[in-house]
């Protein structure tokens, strides 16, 4: 069985890249500059699973499919990673990671286009300090740039306001700031109703990283490069908040069998 394809990212721009199906998720091959500049060339949702997020779509059928319709997913769980070339010592999957990713996009001088980046924020006080932090870039995005995401409902993300804010304003790019599990929801619902009116015409690129930003602006615990690069961001998550993150990933210690068994799978 072939687990390699190659995938057109955007019918206005003639670019393609190769994925491979992990746990039904079509996982990006490249390194993280690659995939930033085709990220930013393509339109729709862009993911970075990480493990718990792979462990919930292993359960949940419509949180599964909604992954799978990503453009492409980052393959930001290092044991996932790991687990498959156990199985694939050749494969030409790797690591790359949310953070690194989002970092490489926040440089690239098309974010400093007027209007070109919205925001989807998990709160008042994070949208003021993300809008701050970006500036200090020389991002200038203004309060009318973001929005402010409720509580969504896990079995219905749906968010018919955002959507015609987005149509509205009409941005390039819209970073998701939300947790994993609800901001890929969100994105794919986006991308599904932008699509049923509109197509891909002037569809958004949907980059769903979740708290990366967070670690950027000091929110949350610092992640160092070293750690990053070493697949050891879990572990200073982990030291930072230890009742949050240690049973967050213990509880997704299921995803490497789930990762073997697909990657013996992938060699019938």
């Amino acid at each position: 069985m072939s687990f390699v394809s190659v995938v057109r990212i955007d019918t206005m721009v003639s670019t393609s890249i190769q994925t491979v199906s992990i746990l039904n998720v079509p996982f990006a091959v490249g390194d993280v500059g690659q995939l930033t500049n085709l990220a930013l060339e393509s339109r729709g949702l862009i993911t970075a699973p990480s493990g718990p997020c792979l462990l919930l779509a292993s359960k949940d059928p419509v949180y599964s499919r909604q992954l799978a319709a990503s453009q492409f997913a980052m393959a930001d769980s290092g044991a996932m990673v790991l687990m498959w070339r156990l199985v694939h010592p050749k494969t030409i999957i790797q690591r790359v990671s949310g953070l690194a990713f989002l970092k490489k996009v926040l440089e690239d001088p098309r974010l400093r286009r007027p209007g070109a980046l919205y925001l989807v924020d998990p709160s008042p006080e994070a949208s003021c300090r993300n809008r701050q932090w970006l500036q200090g870039l020389g991002i200038m995005i203004e309060s009318e740039d973001q929005y402010v995401a409720p509580m969504y409902q896990q079995s219905a993300v749906e968010d018919v306001a955002l959507l015609e804010r987005l149509r509205s304003k009409a941005p390039r790019y819209v970073l998701i700031n939300l947790g994993g599990g609800v901001q890929e929801r969100l994105g794919a619902w986006l991308q599904d109703k932008w699509r049923e009116s509109d197509g891909d015409a002037e569809l958004p690129t949907l980059i769903c990283t979740g708290a990366a930003i967070a670690f950027l602006t000091g929110e949350q615990a610092h992640i160092p490069r070293w750690a990053d690069r070493l697949y050891l961001g879990w572990a200073m998550r982990c030291l930072k908040r230890p009742r949050l993150y240690v049973p967050r990933y213990f509880q997704s210690i299921p995803v490497l069998y789930y990762t073997l068994r697909d990657a013996f799978k992938s060699k019938r």
